[in-house]
């Protein structure tokens, strides 16, 4: 503050010698110096003072007396300007810790979005995985999440629409909420249905695929507004599969897409959002590239401009279910589709 106070008085003795160079601004900076070193009464007061003092030597014919009324209105006037620049560095003081403070709290959002998801995917003899998954923003509605059962992996992904901030609450949430256990797919996603409704606000929806991968190569899923997954067979033959159904949080009673396929040894399931879709759609990558070191797509698609955020999970056959012993197929209650292709 001593610095301060002495270059504060060598900017008016300045200003008052050398009349071509106006200094008033700069004087401001000891002042705001005042404020940061010790509190914003105490530079107050030191503003009053040099207001007055800066008065006296500036108010031409300088210098003046303190007598003079015009000393006054220009004490006043540079008082004015003291006190909106330290108005101004309380707000930018409180708004820099404000925004620490939401930063902090932002980045632990970020870390427990980042452990929602799965660090290592489940192995498995009869299924190998990957995940292509790429968010716009630090947090949002991408989620996908495995688990191993007695007969085989359970596979769930989904797309949470809305702000970030709040996709990712609901995303935190799908994570407990999502294991259906034993019950199959489609009853598995209403049941999801009727458990967020009370979360969903607005326009704010969730596009959900799950999917039971048994050992011996059938895949039974249900869909509730995500897009149809690819199959590619050994031979890079790539077909769409059924898909559709309503987005949880439309209706109580959501309308789920099911169906059931079986998957022969070296076929690829590609479980994609509609960000990947589009990609595939205009040309930008296609289904082998998915099928590739997903490390080289992600890091092209990283590099070029894109409105959606990008989650595919690939499920790949290793096996044939005809070497399987009988005792280890799925016992599907009820009468399932005719498994096709």
């Amino acid at each position: 503050m001593s610095v301060a106070t002495i270059a504060q008085a060598a900017l008016i003795a300045i200003d008052y010698q050398v009349h071509a160079i106006l200094l008033a601004a700069l004087e401001t900076i000891p002042i705001l110096i005042w404020a940061l070193c010790a509190n914003y009464r105490a530079a107050l007061a030191f503003a009053t003072v040099t207001a007055i003092f800066a008065s006296v030597y500036e108010t031409p014919p300088e210098p003046q007396s303190p007598l003079n009324p015009s000393v006054w209105l220009n004490a006043a006037i540079f008082w004015v300007g003291y006190a909106i620049a330290l108005g101004l560095l309380r707000l930018v003081r409180e708004l820099g810790g404000r925004t620490r403070a939401f930063l902090t709290d932002f980045n632990e959002l970020k870390a427990a979005y980042d452990e929602l998801l799965p660090a290592t995917l489940p192995p498995s003899a009869d299924w190998e995985f990957s995940v292509l998954k790429i968010g716009r923003r630090d947090v949002g509605g991408l989620f996908y999440d495995l688990a191993k059962t007695h007969t085989g992996i359970d596979l769930f992904a989904s797309t949470v629409s809305g702000s970030p901030i709040r996709a990712s609450l609901i995303v935190s949430a799908l994570k407990g909420l999502w294991p259906g256990g034993g019950a199959l797919p489609a009853a598995s996603l209403r049941t999801l249905n009727r458990r967020v409704q009370s979360m969903l606000r607005g326009e704010t929806v969730i596009g959900a695929w799950y999917g039971k991968l048994y050992d011996n190569g059938v895949v039974r899923y249900a869909s509730a507004g995500f897009p149809a997954p690819f199959l590619v067979g050994p031979d890079g033959a790539v077909r769409r599969l059924g898909g559709g159904g309503a987005p949880l949080g439309d209706d109580v009673r959501v309308d789920v897409a099911e169906a059931v396929y079986m998957l022969d040894a070296g076929t690829s399931l590609i479980v994609a959002n509609d960000g990947v879709c589009e990609l595939i759609e205009r040309g930008v990558i296609d289904q082998a590239d998915l099928l590739s070191d997903l490390e080289d797509v992600r890091e092209y698609l990283s590099t070029i401009p894109r409105e959606r955020d990008l989650l595919a999970v690939v499920a790949r056959r290793k096996t044939t279910f005809l070497f399987r012993r009988r005792s280890e197929e799925p016992s599907l209650p009820g009468s399932p589709p005719r498994p096709q292709g």
